[in-house]
């Protein structure tokens, strides 16, 4: 028997929120219960408006957003919520993401 650790993105278009979230992917009946997931961890950043040019939307940035997203650059973090137009003090950005922090479900 294995573990498998596997990193997803959820883009949250209808604002069901990480706790459903999680409860959506823990709770599917999967057939003959071959697979248990569980969500260990979850973080979540402020992307800003999901546009066609958003970086998280093109195939050939996507990866490298979503990388530099959760590595807590708050450089990175100015830069794409600006590319999509909305401009954000960088202390702001900071407050925000401290606020938000990491969740661990049990």
């Amino acid at each position: 028997m294995k573990v498998h650790k596997i990193t997803l993105s959820i883009i949250d278009f209808e604002d069901v929120g990480a706790e459903e979230i999680k409860n959506i992917l823990e709770n599917q009946k999967y057939p003959n219960y071959r697979i248990a997931p569980r969500v260990e961890e979850q973080e979540e950043r402020e992307i800003g408006e999901f546009t066609d040019d958003h970086p998280l939307n093109k195939m050939d940035t996507a990866r490298e957003a979503f990388k530099e997203l959760f590595k807590g650059n708050d450089a990175i973090l100015e830069r794409i919520l600006r590319q999509v137009g909305r401009e954000r003090r960088l202390s702001d950005a900071v407050e925000a993401r401290a606020a938000r922090g990491l969740q661990s479900f049990d």
